[in-house]
Parts: C-alpha cells; structure tokens; sequence
C-alpha cells in the first residue's frame, strides 16, 4: 500500500513539475501583451490597395478558405524566410497578407466589387499570449 502511495506521489510532483517547465519555456501572457499588433484594424476602401502591422508574434492558422504558406514552401525563394514552421503568406480570394521581415505583414486587398463589407481576422500568438488584427474592406 505505501509502495502505491509512493508511485502516485512521484507520478503527481512529475506532472506539476512538467507543467512548471512548460510554463517557463512557452512563458506566460503578461500585461502589456507582447502578441499585440501595432494596429487592431486595417481599414481599407472598395478600391483595395496596401497597408501593413508591426507584430511581435507569429501569425496563427485559421479556419477558414485561405491558404496559409509556410517558409518550407518554393514561395519562400527570394522573400523573407523565418524559423521553419513560421507561416510567411496568407493568400485569400481578397486579400494576401505577407511576412516581410521579423515584424511586419504587409496586407494587400483587391478591389471589392461584392456590394458588401468584408472582414478578416488575422490571429498572432507569442508565447501564451494571443492577439490579432481585422482587415476590413469597406463595400463603397
């Protein structure tokens, strides 16, 4: 019986020690967030064009139709290239949104010819911190 106290014991201070660990290497969300992008929203009009954010973050993947490039792609030839498993583009039927350096997206929008506003949001992760920014193109 105490032998099976023993072993329970050691396997409960493994796992919250583990935990610990994790906990330092991932690291924690603190105030300020250091996910946080240097804008919330970029606004465009219906005619497009370009704009760009300053993050601190890897961007995330999302659910959705868009098709997330990662720097182990032929796309990653002559532009900038990150950490391997770092997504480098985002290409959507609307807009492409492209890592450029160690902290800026650039985001390039198409002419909106829907009749209707169109939004994205672009979701950034450092650490356990998670933030992100809208593009948002007007109808008009």
């Amino acid at each position: 019986m105490k032998y099976l106290f023993l072993i329970l014991s050691l396997i409960l201070f493994s796992c919250s020690n583990s935990e610990k660990e994790n906990d330092r290497i991932v690291g924690t969300c603190s105030s300020p967030n250091p996910a946080k992008p240097s804008k919330s929203e970029i606004l465009f009009d219906a005619q497009g064009g370009v704009d760009s954010v300053t993050i601190t973050g890897w961007i995330d993947e999302g659910f959705d139709n868009c098709r997330y490039i990662y720097n182990d792609y032929d796309d990653c030839k002559g532009n900038y290239c990150f950490s391997p498993g770092i997504i480098l583009k985002i290409k959507c039927k609307w807009f492409v949104a492209t890592r450029t350096d160690e902290t800026t997206i650039h985001v390039l929008v198409n002419q909106n010819e829907t009749g209707e506003e169109r939004k994205h949001f672009i979701k950034v992760q450092r650490g356990n911190c998670f933030s992100g920014f809208w593009i948002i193109q007007s109808a008009e």
